[in-house]
């Protein structure tokens, strides 16, 4: 059985990663344990359920990139959006925006 605030802390872990792939584009699992301190067990497991949550995707890395075992990247499923309404005194803009922050459509509506 989990400890009291073990699913806060996770879902907060979670949220982190989410976070950094997010704002930050692509980031190798590496990178991802520098950013956010925890350990490389605890990252893979993260990204895992993240990956089955269908949130992020993972590709393996360029193996010709470094000396060394290759850290998978990790990046932001462009496949989930959100939209977006910016009205304005002329016209409303209402936007699909997707997670790696690419505009999978946009629509401008004047008045």
């Amino acid at each position: 059985m989990l400890e009291p605030g073990t699913d806060s802390v996770r879902a907060r872990n979670l949220a982190r990663i989410l976070g950094q792939v997010h704002l930050e584009g692509p980031r190798s699992r590496a990178a991802l344990t520098l950013a956010t301190g925890l350990n490389r067990s605890t990252i893979a497991d993260l990204v895992a359920e993240l990956c089955t949550a269908g949130l992020v995707t993972e590709t393996a890395p360029d193996p010709s990139r470094r000396v060394g075992r290759p850290s998978p990247i990790v990046a932001a499923d462009p496949r989930i959006v959100a939209i977006a309404v910016n009205p304005e005194v002329d016209a409303v803009t209402i936007a699909a925006v997707a997670l790696d922050q690419s505009i999978a459509a946009r629509l401008r509506i004047e008045r």
